[in-house]
């Protein structure tokens, strides 16, 4: 995974949906190309937040194909075998 051209373990130590417990409520991360499962979360997300039980941070981790910027080049930082799984498990 990649945040502009460093990987995101580079960017941060812990992983994003962990983030959430600093701030006092629940992280979840799911396949982002899982459309099932990415429903399957986000109602519980909603049902818990109508619950009154406060937010859920939802992480739909997944692959950006393209480029992040107009002015960035992806093949500088990202091997073609990587893409070619990635997109493998594209759902669309």
């Amino acid at each position: 995974q990649w945040a502009i051209s460093e990987p995101t373990e580079r960017q941060t130590r812990v992983p994003l949906y962990q983030r959430a417990q600093g701030y006092g409520f629940p992280g979840v991360r799911v396949d982002g190309n899982d459309v099932l499962a990415c429903l399957a979360v986000t109602r519980s997300a909603l049902e818990r937040a109508r619950r009154g039980e406060g937010p859920t941070l939802v992480e739909a981790f997944t692959y950006r194909m393209g480029a992040h910027t107009t002015s960035d080049d992806p093949t500088k930082y990202r091997a073609d075998d990587e893409r070619a799984a990635w997109e493998a498990k594209d759902p669309i």
